[in-house]
Parts: structure tokens; sequence; C-alpha cells
């Protein structure tokens, strides 16, 4: 398989893969990759689709990420390559600090209709905190803090330089 640092270049301050050589319908210089329908980008080398933050973490390390872990998007932008936005976190911190919206209540934090009260819920079992009877401000409060200690950025220092 060709080496991805002989087809492409990467600039770690912008994010940006560009073509090292004319490939086809490619010229040398242009912005290599496409948009995934996930939101990430993808470029093809060699005949085989790659996510780009995969691609120039091998690039930038010499790597593959390990198998127990993922690369996060600090900033939560799926296309911003920028090596500063790029970290390795476990699968379960980096589902943690997914967002999550619903409706109107802050992540972690529902209304108990019965009893017209707020919950508070992070993590799930068995690792799972709870409290109840709080009202809005006490569990959007609570739920900040408790999300910050199980999945907050200051846990996991970004590998990135």
């Amino acid at each position: 398989m060709t080496a991805f640092n002989d087809v492409l270049i990467y600039d770690p301050e912008e994010g940006v893969l560009t073509w090292k050589v004319s490939r086809g319908r490619v010229a040398k210089g242009q912005r290599a990759g496409a948009a995934h329908n996930q939101g990430y980008r993808q470029v093809r080398v060699a005949g085989e689709n790659f996510l780009e933050h995969r691609v120039i973490w091998k690039m930038q390390t010499g790597e593959w990420p390990p198998e127990d872990k993922v690369i996060d998007h600090i900033n939560g932008d799926k296309a911003d390559n920028r090596w500063a936005n790029l970290r390795l976190l476990s699968q379960a911190r980096n589902v943690g600090r997914a967002q999550k919206p619903c409706g109107d209540l802050p992540r972690g934090v529902w209304l108990d209709k019965r009893r017209g009260t707020y919950s508070v819920q992070v993590g799930r079992n068995p690792y799972r905190w709870t409290r109840s009877g709080l009202t809005l401000k006490e569990a959007t409060a609570l739920a900040a803090e408790w999300i910050e200690i199980r999945y907050g950025d200051n846990l996991e220092s970004s590998v990135a330089a």
C-alpha cells in the first residue's frame, strides 16, 4: 500500500490534506478528500476510503490509533482536522462527550412531570450518578459538574502539542 506521506501533504494549522501528486482527475496541490455523510471528511488512497482524521493521525504519529481509543475532535466539529483539535479518548469518554439534545433541557437533566421537579443522570449502570427532587437551577449546575468530572477535557489531555 502507498504510504500516505508519499501522496499527501498535511497542514496541521489549517487541518487540510492536499495531494502531493496528480492522480487521474485530481491535480497536484488540490485539496484531498470529500465530505462524508456523518459530518467527517474522507479521502481515497490506493483504492481504499479512509476517514481523514485517521489518516492525519497516522501521518503525524506514524501509527494508527490503538484499538481501545478513538480520535476525538475537541471542538465537536467533525470536519475540523487541525492537529490542535485532535486527541485520543476512550470510546466511553467520547460517547459521554457527545451532544445529546433533549428538548430545551441541558444534557443529563429531565423533568419529573408527576412531582414537578427535575432529576439528573450522568453515566450508565453500573457507573451511573443520579439525583432527583431538584429545581431546574440545581439540576443544571449538578449535571454540568458531574459531566465535567466524568467526561471533562481536564481528565484526558490532548495528545496534540
